[in-house]
């Protein structure tokens, strides 16, 4: 059984993901010239991203662990715990997200759009491992 803290974020988690995934395909000139979908993309990405810190904070907290000042550790916890299998790529979509929410008036349309064609998946591979969590 799910935690109900981490299922509410879960919802949350495949909502967000559905609707994202509702503007694709999308070619790079038509997100290129579109002020909006870039918008939509960007925050999508950061509630993802945030959501994915939220659920490793509260599994630290159901463990009985101090939780970290730096998200990029409680990722690197959840490997501790076994829970996942590499802390390579959500360290990368931390940092990014860290980059969106600081450097937003510098962001590469490129990269954004690399992402949600190429790299949604992660969001799902985090989600499956978190699912597969026992006694959560």
């Amino acid at each position: 059984m799910i935690n109900g803290v981490i299922g509410k974020k879960l919802e949350v988690f495949d909502d967000t993901l559905k609707h994202l995934k509702a503007y694709l395909p999308v070619t790079f000139d038509q997100f290129q010239t579109d002020w909006g979908m870039q918008k939509i993309v960007e925050r999508s990405l950061q509630i993802l991203v945030e959501i994915m810190i939220d659920i490793a904070n509260r599994i630290i907290a159901i463990k009985g662990d101090t939780p970290h000042q730096v998200s990029s550790d409680a990722i690197e916890s959840l490997k501790t715990y076994g829970y996942i299998q590499d802390t390579s790529v959500y360290k990368k979509m931390i940092r990014f997200r860290n980059f969106l929410v600081h450097n937003y008036d510098t962001l590469d349309n490129g990269i954004l759009y690399s992402i949600i064609t190429q790299k949604l998946s992660d969001f799902e591979k985090y989600k499956n491992e978190i699912l597969a969590i026992e006694n959560l």
